[in-house]
């Protein structure tokens, strides 16, 4: 299996903005991924993007414990340098020119290469 960059971005926004990723609130994730979504948090943890943790959840007006995939430091500064739509179309376009594949150190220094180059101008 490859991993599909597209789904670990995904994955990080979903965080983000629901808190937690678990099998109750995987939504369209879910739906358009299947078991590759587990197979991608699994392989997220592994590089400490993500972990998995037990998370309080509120579900239908009642506090629950869960267990659940939760950003981690490292997770919310990746996904810094690639939540901008434009920034993340740029970097896989220069990584598909340069014959380069999408490792999370490429996506980080083209990222931060994209970055400078805007900030450049002001």
């Amino acid at each position: 299996m490859k991993r599909n960059m597209d789904l670990v971005r995904e994955i990080l926004i979903h965080i983000e903005e629901n808190g937690y990723l678990n099998g109750d609130n995987q939504g369209f994730l879910g739906e358009k991924y299947g078991a590759l979504l587990w197979a991608h948090t699994a392989m997220m943890e592994n590089g400490k993007i993500l972990e998995y943790s037990n998370a309080l959840v509120l579900n239908d007006d009642t506090l629950k414990s869960a267990t659940a995939y939760r950003m981690t430091w490292t997770g919310y500064d990746f996904l810094e340098t690639i939540r901008d739509d434009g920034t993340w179309s740029k970097l896989k376009k220069l990584c598909e020119e340069n014959k380069s594949g999408l490792s999370i150190n490429t996506i980080l220094e083209t990222a931060t290469f994209i970055l400078r180059q805007a900030l450049s101008g002001l």
